[in-house]
């Protein structure tokens, strides 16, 4: 009989192969895999990989269809849709509250962010772009001094992560429009709270296609 410990490590281990395998596009969204290959490809019994994929449906890594396989996470329109609202709605709050609790050595560590992000676009690093954009959203969170929406919006990353990789795949030299990480540096360094609420938006709402059907003030103005 295995120890707790032991277990728990197993279960963790299937749960960062099935996710490496995501982040690199190894496996694409609709792809399935079953116990079996994961069995064959770790050399580990069944019950840890149970566990190891419950955990990545509850991430929304995988959908699990039980006894039979589990699906590589497809996102709808729509999921992009609500994701990007809850994103938006996170951000500027985590953003507004930056602007009041940040010290100058907090922005400046999201402007190394933000240059990290932007070297990874230009070198077409479309897994490091997606990491370092995360990083960057996390560490406003952070700054924010509101521990409840840090964990909200860490909750959301692997999704998110997964959708950018994707996306930034397809276009990895790409900048898809709006403000960018260091606008929105700019704007809390000059303690703006109105610019950085137009920044944020700015950045976030053409990406998700959440600017259609909303009017331009329902994430927040001043």
């Amino acid at each position: 009989m295995k120890a707790p410990d032991e277990k728990a490590n197993l279960c963790q281990r299937v749960y960062d192969y099935v996710r490496e395998e995501v982040m690199s596009l190894r496996l694409r969204p609709g792809e399935r895999i079953t116990e079996t290959m994961l069995v064959e490809e770790l050399r580990i019994s069944r019950t840890p990989i149970r566990e190891g994929l419950r955990l990545l449906a509850r991430d929304g890594v995988v959908t699990l269809y039980p006894n039979r396989f589990a699906e590589i996470a497809v996102f709808s329109p729509k999921d992009i849709y609500d994701m990007g609202a809850v994103r938006i709605s996170l951000d500027v709050l985590g953003s507004r509250l930056a602007v009041f609790r940040g010290s100058n050595a907090d922005f400046t560590r999201l402007e190394k962010l933000s240059q990290a992000c932007a070297v990874a676009m230009e070198q077409g690093n479309f897994r490091e772009r997606a990491q370092m954009d995360s990083d960057f959203h996390l560490a406003l969170m952070e700054i924010s001094g509101n521990s409840f929406l840090y964990e909200l919006q860490k909750q959301l990353y692997t999704r998110v992560q997964m959708f950018q990789i994707i996306r930034f795949s397809q276009s990895p030299q790409t900048h898809f429009g709006g403000a960018s990480h260091n606008d929105i540096v700019e704007a809390l360094f000059a303690r703006d709270e109105a610019r950085v609420i137009d920044t944020v938006k700015s950045h976030l709402v053409s990406f998700y296609n959440v600017d259609e059907d909303l009017p331009p003030d329902f994430f927040g103005t001043l």
